[in-house]
């Protein structure tokens, strides 16, 4: 036991074991924290390995023995799988989010110095599966929507866009003959609903005008402002004389 934990030591000092449980934390935290992906080292899966094998080579080592130590390595190590598994499953998710923009986008750039030798591959691969069934998905659907206009476009006959210039055209009469009718039909209202000044000459009682309106009673004598068409008529029944 006491020669691992020496020969242990020594790759320490000579800077073979890189990881550490608290290293392991940081790294996980940064990767938590942070919204990009965060620079590793490219021998960091490898360096895990060689920590994980130094646990278990002193938790083998002190397998006979059920001691404290025991268990606080066997914890160590579960510690160390957890933190390395949600580490990867976090850069996974950030390298597969970075894929789908690239093949939305079209992006070219990418900081590929974030990622790891094995996980450049990675992004290569999910992004080419990505463009791949755009491209066989997606695009054909545009591709057709575009197709469509076109022969659509192509179709037409000289006859039909004739035909289609002779419709507009008479569109465009009929308008200009609502407009005129309807000039015509307010000098029409206004000319009946001009006012005439009469002075009766009999008594008027009360009686109901073109619009529903009460007029009178009036005496004789009595001069008022009456409808033309109203006017007329008590004129020419002798009720009334033009003022």
């Amino acid at each position: 036991m006491i020669k691992l934990i020496n020969f242990l030591i020594l790759l320490c000092i000579m800077g073979e074991v890189k990881i550490t449980l608290t290293t392991l934390f940081e790294l996980l935290k940064r990767e938590k924290d942070r919204e990009d992906l965060q620079k590793l080292d490219e021998s960091f899966f490898d360096d895990v390995i060689s920590y994980l094998a130094s646990k278990k080579a002193l938790l083998k080592d002190d397998s006979d023995t059920f001691s404290s130590e025991t268990e606080k390595l066997r914890l160590q190590i579960q510690n160390i799988l957890k933190i390395v598994k949600e580490l990867y499953d976090r850069r996974e998710k950030k390298i597969i989010n970075i894929a789908i923009n690239h093949s939305k986008t079209g992006s070219e750039i990418v900081d590929s110095s974030l990622f790891l030798n094995k996980e450049k591959v990675f992004f290569d691969e999910v992004l080419n599966i990505l463009l791949k069934y755009r491209g066989e998905i997606l695009l054909p659907i545009y591709s057709t929507k575009a197709s469509s206009k076109k022969i659509v476009i192509e179709e037409k006959s000289q006859e039909q866009e004739e035909q289609e210039e002779q419709e507009e055209q008479e569109e465009q009469e009929e308008q200009e003959e609502h407009v005129e009718k309807d000039a015509e039909d307010n000098v029409h209202e206004e000319t009946e609903t001009i006012d005439f000044k009469v002075t009766f000459t009999d008594n008027i009682p009360k009686f109901i005008g073109e619009n529903m309106n009460i007029l009178g009673p009036f005496g004789k004598g009595d001069v008022a402002l009456l409808p033309k068409n109203v006017a007329e008529l008590l004129i020419s029944t002798g009720k009334a004389e033009k003022t």
